[in-house]
Order: structure tokens, then sequence, then C-alpha cells
């Protein structure tokens, strides 16, 4: 047995031709139900193949596991020691078929088993836990990867980002473009340089990202959507008022979507001033809407929903205030350092307006902390929302 593990092998077609018939499986049996049947089919699968020691039925536990630890990471329906179970089995179906890590021929299997742990702990709010499973990935799978280096060095700049180390995360982009990437992959990566400039307060860099971008052919629509959000916060940093933002997010316009819409709520609520609150839709009626698809266990919903509330009067204000400190708990989870600044900063905002000052103070010395990581100490406000609180007297022994 431990002779055909150490000469069994697939080759690329084959580990293509079953990732894709697992695919096609697990969406057929899951039209019409519910996300927990899906899983549920989706571990049925798993242990049907988990004794086999045929080859292609390995392979086969391998695909379902991954797509199990998938579905998680859409969905977070696992405690941690589930998560690490199906890890420790996916890792040893690949350890029984004979596969070496850095040396084997499809090495690069580890990698994308490493590469999606990597994820699922940026998910959880460990970021330095998913800094190394990405390392893990890149140094495992070898030279063995189809595709090049190029989604690893992609991967290392968003982790780079989530630190604050906007620099390393411009390196890290610029690296994965000249490793050739192309398609969806090219998207994200120029996506994720420009917003490297323009969160390190970089805007004319940014800009050029943008426009080049612009440029290139057969780009789908909503990368498009995503180049025009990050040129109108480009306009922020210019000394522009949130008016491109807001008028980006109203109804049947070009990004009336739940994320858009989320976002820009919390740079109304960053601003010194209250009028933009008044003008965009409202968090709670918007989940009822017919058309809008939110997904209620959304973390950075749950925020939007919590803050709305919080500058709701009938609410009692320790009730409020309660709410509002319990889900700044979760801040370090959110996946985007912009949306974890934003948060800071609206809650500084809330907290002054309710005369918190201690609070309010903190809040936003954990933004301007953000801020000066972005840009290697040069700026305390990178989204350019707190110049009157930059050189504010705080009287905090008032």
């Amino acid at each position: 047995m431990a002779k055909n593990r150490k000469s069994r092998t697939w080759s690329s077609a084959e580990i293509r031709e079953q990732k894709l018939a697992v695919k096609s499986e697990i969406e057929e049996a899951s039209k019409d139900v519910s996300p927990d049947e899906r899983f549920q089919f989706i571990l049925e699968r798993l242990q049907n193949f988990g004794d086999s020691v045929r080859g292609n039925d390995i392979l086969k536990a391998f695909i379902f596991g991954m797509s199990a630890l998938n579905h998680h990471l859409k969905y977070g329906n696992l405690s941690p020691s589930e998560v690490n179970g199906l890890f420790q089995l996916a890792e040893n179906h690949l350890k029984v078929s004979g596969l070496k890590p850095q040396a084997s021929k499809n090495a690069y299997l580890y990698g994308e088993l490493y590469l999606l742990m990597s994820q699922i702990h940026l998910l959880e709010g460990s970021p330095w836990e998913s800094l190394w499973e990405q390392q893990y990935a890149l140094l495992a799978s070898g030279s063995s990867y189809p595709e090049g280096k190029g989604l690893f060095y992609l991967s290392l700049g968003i982790r780079a980002l989530k630190f604050g180390n906007a620099q390393s995360a411009i390196a890290a982009f610029a690296t994965a473009e000249k490793e050739g990437v192309s398609g969806n992959t090219l998207f994200k990566v120029r996506l994720g340089l420009a917003r490297a400039h323009r969160l390190s307060h970089d805007m004319q860099s940014a800009q050029k990202v943008i426009e080049s971008t612009r440029s290139l052919s057969n780009i789908p629509d909503s990368f498009l959507r995503e180049l025009v959000w990050e040129e109108a916060c480009c306009q922020i940093l210019a000394g522009s008022d949130l008016q491109a933002l807001v008028d980006l997010v109203m109804k049947k316009r070009s990004h009336f979507l739940p994320s858009y819409i989320f976002e820009c709520f919390f740079w109304a609520l960053s601003s010194s001033s209250t009028k933009w609150m008044q003008t965009l839709p409202k968090i709670r009626p918007l989940s009822r809407r017919k058309g809008i698809d939110i997904d209620r266990t959304n973390l950075f919903y749950r925020f939007a929903f919590e803050f709305e509330r919080a500058y709701d009067s009938e609410v009692p204000f320790l009730v409020r205030l309660r709410k509002v400190c319990a889900i700044l708990k979760k801040v370090k989870q959110l996946r985007n350092i912009d949306k974890e600044m934003l948060v800071w900063m609206a809650a500084c905002r809330w907290f002054t307006r309710r005369n918190q000052k201690f609070l309010a103070h903190s809040a936003f010395f954990e933004y301007k902390s953000l801020s000066l990581r972005l840009s290697g100490g040069r700026v305390g406000d990178t989204l350019s929302l707190a110049e009157d609180l930059l050189s504010k007297s705080w009287d905090l022994d008032a």
C-alpha cells in the first residue's frame, strides 16, 4: 500500500475534472435547499469517500472537504474545533495519497488548502494566523502551482493591507501582476493596488491605477463598479464632500446595493456634518425591501444596524451605549481595514455627540493609529474625515 501511495499521482486534467464534477454534484443537490441542507449533503459525500484508499476517491474526499470549508467561509456555520477537524482531514487525505509539500508534482493542493485556511482566519479576525497560513501555502506549493504564484501574492497583498502595511501590500500586488495574472485575478490585483494607494493617502497613484485599469478589455460590471467607487473615495481625499458617494447609492443608481449602502452609511456617520445621514436609505427598512438581498448574518450589516439604532432617541441611552460598545468588540473581525477605520470614526462621532468624551477620544485614537500605520507615519487622517479632530482639545480632565 505504501508503494501505491508513493507512486500514485493525479494529472492536472484529472484534478480539474474531479473539481468540476464535485462542484456540479453539489450544485445539483443544492437546488431549492437551505445552506444547512447543502452542508449536510457535502458532509455525507465526504463520509462516503473518507475511508477509501482508491486514488480518485481520496481526491474526491479532499475536494468535498475543501467544499465544506468553503461553505463555512461563506456562512460561518462551524466552531473552531470543527473547522480544525475538517482541515486535518483534508490534509490527511493529501498525505495518504503520497503527496509531499514542496516536492510533489501536485504539491499546490496543499497550497490551496492552506490558502483557504488563511481566508478563514482572516474572516475570524485573526490576521496573524491568516498571514502565517498564507506563507505556508506559498512555501508548500513549491514550484508546482500550475497558474504561477500570482494568486498567492494577491492573497499576501490583501493580508498586508488588513494589517495596515500599505507599502508591503503595494509591493505584493505589483509582484502578483508581474507573475502574469489574468482575468478576474488581474482585476482583483488592480483594485487592491488602487485601494492600497488610496489608504496610504496617495491619491495620485491610486487615480493612475484606476485610469490604467479602465483601459483593460472585458472588465466585468462588478469590477467597474468598484473602480467607480474607488474614484469617488479618492475625490474625498482631494477635498470633496461626500456627495459623489451619496449619489452613487441612491435608488436606481449603479451602486444601490447593500455593501455600498452600508459603507456609504458609515462615511456619513463619520462626517463632522450630520446632513448626509438624512439623505441615505434607512438600514432597517432596507432589509425588508423587495429586490434587495441582505444577508442578516453579515457583520458589516450588523454594525450598520446597531449604529442606526444608536441614533434612535426612543431607545434608552444606556441600552444604545451598551449595544454600540458590544458590537465594537468585533471590529477587528471586519475583513477590510478601511471598514474598520470607518466604524471607529463613526463611533468617535457618536460618542462625541453624546458627550462621552473619553470613549470618543479612545475611538479617535484607534482611527488615527490605523491612519498613521497605513501612511507610514505621514498622515493621521488618511480618509480625510477628521480634520476638525486632529487639532481638537479634548479636555479630558473636565
